[in-house]
């Protein structure tokens, strides 16, 4: 359920791992499963910011103290860190996953997420890379096809940007991040039948969505790549 990325299948996934934890209260990954896929939800504009940090926040404590060698615990972590763009958190926690597992190929990629976000597009590729290597056939394929649109956009090679996007949502369609950046790209690129076509798509899953909403939750560090990503979407006719 949790690699579907999707509303109805991350929002399945809540009371079996609440089931899970009530079973066996310090179940480390449940907890931090927990705690990922309530931030996954919120960066979509399924849950509540605020409600999802504060939730992940007590979770991944509890998770690590249950275990401080479960990889998922600093996955979530990193979430929180995304959430309030603290690149210094992103880096040593995605770090402290893949030093566990170095096998991890879901870490390697969101270590390639953690460096697109802070601005170091040239860092992300061979992270991504990497884990594509390490799993080809990845649960998580659709994810790592977003964190390569992720690092194009910061790096400003928009057609990529919009390429890996599409490819993105043509996996995992239920996805919403992948469209804000893909309608962004083929915004800047001034391709307004893409525009069009992905801002409907991302309008069918986050109905309500809007260009404010998404400053406010975008993970990127950087101000400058903020206002680009906004106004990419102003130029693809998002409000």
């Amino acid at each position: 359920l949790c690699s579907q990325l999707s509303e109805e299948s991350s929002r399945k996934m809540l009371p079996l791992l609440d089931r899970a934890i009530g079973l066996a209260p310090d179940y480390a990954q449940a907890l931090a499963m927990k705690g990922w896929i309530t931030m996954w939800r919120a960066f979509q504009g399924w849950e509540d910011m605020g409600y999802a940090l504060a939730l992940a926040r007590d979770i991944v404590q509890q998770a690590i103290a249950a275990d401080d060698k479960e990889p998922w615990a600093y996955l979530a972590q990193a979430m929180i860190a995304f959430a309030t763009r603290d690149n210094v958190l992103a880096m040593a926690a995605v770090s402290q996953a893949v030093a566990i597992n170095p096998n991890s190929a879901f870490a390697h990629g969101q270590l390639g997420l953690a460096h697109a976000n802070g601005g170091r597009a040239a860092d992300a590729i061979p992270c991504i890379d990497y884990a594509l290597r390490l799993s080809p056939r990845e649960a998580f394929l659709g994810d790592f096809q977003f964190y390569y649109a992720m690092a194009y956009f910061q790096g400003a090679n928009y057609e990529l940007g919009l390429s890996y996007a599409r490819e993105a949502h043509r996996l995992r369609s239920g996805h919403a991040v992948p469209l804000v950046i893909g309608t962004a790209c083929a915004g800047l690129l001034d391709d307004q039948e893409a525009a069009t076509d992905l801002l409907g798509r991302l309008k069918s899953l986050v109905p309500d969505i809007s260009r404010d909403a998404v400053g406010a939750t975008s993970s990127f560090v950087s101000a400058e790549d903020r206002a680009r990503l906004i106004e990419g979407l102003a130029r693809a006719g998002l409000d």
